[in-house]
């Protein structure tokens, strides 16, 4: 085998699935966001008012973009994998576009999270109106 091939290896499989590798300056304002959405996730659950779902979904997208081992992780997760799909390109996209995905994403994840806790809140009615045994 080449000897150069194994030195390469990490840019040829960035190469091959069509992924750059991010500027440092991008990580950091990756990280920040990240940070700042879980800080407002937490608050979403003490607040009705914020939705805190819509916040760690942001949050998982962007620790998904940063770490690709979590990223092949959540990828497994029914409910997380059609989000990371509809994200799949979103760096090389005009920054309009990029919000207007934002937005679509949000409004999905808000509505996902309300048909989630309507969901809930019907399996509990359910559990407690099943008679007793």
């Amino acid at each position: 085998m080449n000897p150069d091939y194994d030195k390469y290896r990490p840019h040829l499989v960035r190469v091959s699935e069509g992924v750059e590798p991010p500027h440092w300056f991008a990580k950091l304002l990756a990280l920040i966001f990240l940070g700042l959405c879980l800080m407002l996730g937490v608050v979403g659950l003490i607040l009705p008012i914020l939705p805190g779902i819509v916040f760690f979904g942001f949050a998982a997208l962007l620790a998904a973009w940063l770490f690709p081992p979590l990223h092949r992780v959540l990828r497994r997760q029914p409910s997380l994998s059609p989000y990371l799909e509809s994200t799949a390109g979103f760096a090389r996209l005009h920054w309009r576009r990029q919000a207007r995905v934002l937005g679509w994403l949000a409004i999905k994840m808000l509505l996902d999270s309300f048909r989630l806790t309507v969901d809930a809140i019907a399996r509990l009615i359910r559990f407690a109106t099943r008679p007793a045994p």
